[in-house]
């Protein structure tokens, strides 16, 4: 059945422009949502909405805490005595260049420029 007409049950069946505008809606809807959620919205950009946030106006530390506030002291390796450190340079290379490392204690030497 074609046209605007009832289908079965009562329910409408849609013609054939309406069913391709439909079509043209949900690719349409699909791409929106495809670009918003990959990474093209980082490239274009989008448009910047001021959003105001509580306290904006008065001037903030960098850094809520400082040296005097830092834990250093981590009471369950006190007691911690590895019993051979192993050379890094002796463990199988990884596939990037780097060392495949499993559990264990090591040792490096290295020099920074």
């Amino acid at each position: 059945m074609t046209g605007g007409g009832e289908g079965l049950r009562g329910r409408r069946v849609l013609s054939e422009p309406e069913t391709w505008r439909m079509i043209r809606r949900l690719i349409l809807t699909a791409f929106l949502f495809a670009f918003l959620a990959t990474g093209a919205v980082a490239q274009f950009g989008l448009p910047r909405i001021p959003v105001p946030l509580p306290g904006r106006g008065q001037p903030q530390p960098w850094f809520a805490t400082g040296l005097a506030d830092a834990v250093t002291d981590v009471p369950f390796l006190d007691a911690y005595e590895p019993g051979c450190f192993t050379p890094v340079a002796e463990m199988p290379p990884g596939p990037q260049g780097g060392y495949l490392l499993g559990p264990g204690a090591y040792s490096l030497w290295s020099q920074s420029y």
